[in-house]
């Protein structure tokens, strides 16, 4: 149930009353002056608005990254500006979109709260409490005078209200909504509890704020998860319902290919022609499992001779190396980047960081030309994706419409709604261990069972064009920005 307020926010514009709502069926009640709007079922309904467009913020900490979440956001701003509405982002990204101070991702700030909060390292929880007190404070109002600034109706809070990343920010967010009177929607990507660092509080206040605004269900109008399991979750901690919205691609879009922009690129990142490209573009953390990524390469070094005959492409040679590409952000935890190249370095793998020549698109900064992530695919043989746990797998679409054969980690969320779509990919099995150091391993039956698939791709040519135009095609029906569209844009309607 939506209330419509009728003060000065809601009637700074002539506009239409406005329904975060979840389907076909619409009963109004006017009340003390206020419209009641109830909705029952599904969304229903798709196409060009009718009466004026609403202003929405769509925020996070950052924007204009490489990061699942700042993809996703700018594919619902396309999807939302394409009926009409006017789309902005906020986030603490100073270079893109409208600046919030105090929500950078890295903010030390918040990583000084993070740290007493979560890391063991409390003072007092007096002084604690304060800190984040007198932060979100700040960052509240700052939010509010964006929203006036832009005149936003209605703000989209992704991961800002999930995880507890910024404990400062959870508060302001939800506050700014509730005293300018906007409707706040929450758009989960991950949970605080799915994540070891947040399970062990230092302290009851951080418990506290946890419970009561990671998410805020008071406050929210509507959640939107991006998975049946996170559905499902939500409902068994909160008792509420969520909006399944998937992670989509823009099928339609011209295909990444090599151009006069990247005809470089190899030679930019010191690539010779002939060297076989895995490329991982995930960003660098734990859970990306990139340790998996970097035995495959190995299997496939092994079999040098089959790949040097057989490749489904010519030059590669005795000379020519593997190289296992790495263009994502490095957001490693304590240790795992030195683990990864210590792995790497005993099996005989060749790693190329690559995060400083790319950004989300092509531009130069500060001097020095940047390639974009898709840039990435062109000079890539194959696709490596891990993972052990993602919200929905953004890798994994880029990949099907970039038409590059993937080998990936049957994570849950791809066991339980994805794999159902039927995609041709090699796997690493469903199941793995953590070796005494804490990292990722599988079965060498499993690891046998990925290395096989690899090379199927790489060296039978039919078979890996098969697989690449069957999966495109099986994107483009399932998971494109049209069937987005028909999901989103139904939240944001005027009644």
């Amino acid at each position: 149930m939506i209330r419509v307020p009728t003060g000065p926010v809601a009637e700074a514009a002539p506009r239409a009353a406005l329904c975060l709502g979840f389907g076909p069926h619409q009963k109004e009640v006017d009340s003390n002056g206020s419209r009641m709007l109830y909705w029952y079922g599904r969304p229903c309904c798709y196409g060009r608005l009718v009466g004026d467009a609403m202003n929405i913020a769509l925020l996070h900490f950052r924007v204009g990254e490489t990061d699942g979440v700042s993809l996703e956001m700018e594919k619902w701003k396309t999807a939302l500006e394409q009926v009409g509405h006017k789309v902005f982002l906020f986030s603490g990204s100073s270079h893109h979109g409208v600046y919030i101070p105090g929500l950078e991702f890295d903010n030390p700030r918040n990583k000084g709260i993070h740290e007493r909060a979560f890391g063991g390292k409390l003072d007092s929880e007096g002084f604690l409490r304060r800190d984040i007190d007198v932060y979100a404070a700040e960052i509240k109002q700052a939010l509010k005078t964006a929203i006036a600034e832009y005149d936003i109706q209605v703000l989209v809070a992704n991961n800002v209200l999930s995880l507890g990343h910024n404990l400062a920010a959870g508060l302001a967010v939800t506050h700014a909504a509730g005293e300018t009177g906007i409707q706040l929607m929450a758009h989960h990507h991950d949970f605080h509890w799915e994540r070891e660092r947040y399970a062990k509080p230092t302290c009851p206040y951080v418990s506290q704020l946890l419970r009561d605004y990671f998410p805020s269900v008071k406050q929210i109008a509507h959640h939107v998860v991006i998975n049946s399991l996170a559905r499902d979750a939500l409902r068994e901690h909160y008792g509420v319902e969520a909006t399944i919205v998937p992670n989509v691609f823009d099928f339609q879009q011209t295909p990444w290919q090599a151009d006069a922009y990247n005809q470089d690129f190899r030679q930019t990142l010191r690539l010779d022609e002939g060297d076989l490209v895995l490329l991982q573009a995930t960003r660098v953390t734990k859970r990306k499992a990139i340790e998996l990524a970097i035995r495959l390469a190995a299997y496939l070094g092994k079999r040098r001779a089959i790949l040097e005959e057989s490749l489904y492409r010519p030059g590669f040679g005795p000379a020519s190396r593997i190289v296992l590409f790495l263009p994502g952000l490095i957001e490693a935890e304590p240790g795992y980047q030195e683990y990864l190249m210590d792995l790497a370095d005993g099996l005989d793998v060749q790693l190329l960081w690559a995060n400083p020549w790319v950004q989300d698109q092509r531009q130069t900064r500060d001097g020095k030309k940047q390639y974009s992530l898709w840039d990435c695919y062109t000079i890539a043989d194959l696709v490596t994706y891990p993972s052990i746990l993602e919200g929905w797998g953004n890798q994994l679409l880029e990949a099907v419409f970039a038409k590059k054969p993937v080998v990936l980690y049957e994570y849950p969320v791809y066991a339980q709604d994805i794999s159902k779509f039927g995609f041709d990919v090699g796997s690493f099995g469903q199941t793995h261990q953590l070796n005494d150091e804490g990292y990722v391993q599988v079965s060498k039956q499993q690891m046998e069972a990925a290395g096989a698939a690899a090379l199927r791709y790489l060296t039978d040519s039919a078979a890996r064009q098969r697989a690449v135009d069957h999966n495109f095609a099986v994107g483009q029906e399932h998971l494109s920005y049209q069937a987005l569209a028909k999901i989103v844009v139904p939240l944001f309607k005027h009644s």
